[in-house]
């Protein structure tokens, strides 16, 4: 019910003559759910496009992007924010595609607190997308926890790659798929 309340918050805001009022109320809204506005930048609009084409360009050919986590957390990094939203921009121009959210960790801690943290981590990224507009039922996680690492666990560097959730794209249909 907070997500239709939200959605309808922002149909007021686009649609009402005294729209201030409404965004308030929006973002009240927004503070019930705990969601938090990432802060505003800059951007360059023709950097920020050629950044989303290239992105694009490399799920068509198969390369999946990754969004990275900080140690212990499943919370998005500011940097996830540019290849999620092209995620969502390809998901809503292509409804046939769906997507595999296949969440990692690194090697410190248990099997299973790191199967929960891999969980979560795939949830924070489906929720992001549909939260932005992607239907639910295009979008499934798996856990991997720490038994298929990217990189090397013996460095910083490469435990920092294996906290990740890799992004899997389909045109099939999930029956065809499993």
């Amino acid at each position: 019910m907070g997500t239709f309340r939200v959605v309808l918050a922002i149909l007021a805001c686009a649609l009402s003559s005294a729209g201030l009022s409404a965004c308030r109320a929006h973002d009240e809204d927004e503070e019930a759910i705990g969601y938090k506005r990432p802060v505003e930048r800059p951007v360059d609009p023709i950097k920020a496009q050629q950044a989303i084409d290239e992105i694009v360009k490399t799920v068509w050919h198969g390369t999946s992007p990754n969004v990275e986590f900080d140690f212990d957390s499943d919370e998005l990094r500011d940097e996830a924010q540019p290849v999620l939203d092209s995620v969502v921009n390809l998901m809503l121009t292509h409804p046939d595609v769906k997507l595999m959210l296949l969440g990692h960790t690194d090697i410190i801690g248990t099997e299973e607190y790191n199967a929960d943290l891999a969980a979560r981590r795939g949830k924070a990224v489906k929720t992001y997308l549909v939260s932005h507009g992607v239907p639910p039922p295009s979008i499934r996680y798996h856990t991997f926890g720490f038994s298929l690492p990217a990189a090397d666990n013996a460095t910083d560097e490469g435990r920092q790659r294996n906290r990740r959730v890799e992004l899997r794209l389909t045109p099939r249909e999930w029956l065809s798929v499993f």
